[in-house]
């Protein structure tokens, strides 16, 4: 198994087995505020723009930890796939308020952000090729999001490039990109911060830094 000093190192792996992207119509989107650490890497070395894409989880009450879905940046909420039609169905039921008022919340404090630098817009990414981030994958619920968000939109290619992801995230993204880039995969659940060195706590100004990063010339 794979194991990085920090998100950054994973980045620079990640680029260059990317480097046929470079200097082209491509955008890096991180799908978590970590990824953004991985994406700058990527970004910088494609010499591409980076990108935010905002998403909260719903989580079920009871279980921290546990979403039954994720609300993303235009509004559109995917179900987590993992907990089953069944069982969404019986949470639906027992929670359907306590979501309802979740979604609201969660919508908007996404839109308290809209105008922050570095949140993907439809503009950003329209005709390009787009390559997804995330600094570790548990579940495809992410990658339902973003797919979701980019319906309407016309890329060229969907690329992922993660440095840690469980089987049922690469069979969904097997699904949904057209390219993708793994460097370790494992069977079950993990928490990303056990293959990095760094804090998992990631900062706010870190975040900031890393989407606002100038370019090089």
């Amino acid at each position: 198994m794979v194991y990085f000093d920090d998100r950054a190192q994973a980045g620079d792996v990640l680029a260059d087995k990317l480097s046929s992207y470079r200097d082209t119509e491509t955008v890096v989107v991180a799908l978590s505020k970590p990824a953004t650490l991985v994406g700058r890497r990527i970004a910088t070395y494609l010499r591409c723009p980076l990108n935010l894409m905002l998403m909260e989880p719903i989580e079920v009450p009871g279980t921290p930890g546990t979403a039954i879905g994720v609300l993303n940046q235009r509004g559109d909420f995917v179900y987590n796939q993992k907990l089953g039609k069944g069982l969404r169905d019986e949470l639906e039921m027992e929670f359907h308020n306590t979501f309802a008022g979740a979604k609201i919340e969660k919508f908007h404090k996404i839109n308290s952000m809209l105008g922050y630098d570095g949140i993907v817009q439809p503009e950003s990414v329209a005709n390009k090729n787009v390559i997804i981030v995330n600094d570790g994958l548990n579940t495809g619920t992410s990658i339902d999001a973003i797919t979701e968000y980019l319906k309407p939109i016309h890329i060229e290619r969907l690329i992922a490039a993660v440095p840690i992801a469980t089987i049922e995230s690469v069979d969904r993204l097997h699904i949904a990109c057209d390219e993708l880039h793994v460097l370790g995969v494992i069977p079950g659940n993990f928490a990303p911060e056990h293959y990095y060195e760094e804090s998992a706590d990631i900062s706010e100004e870190q975040v900031a830094a890393a989407l606002v990063e100038p370019q090089p010339a």
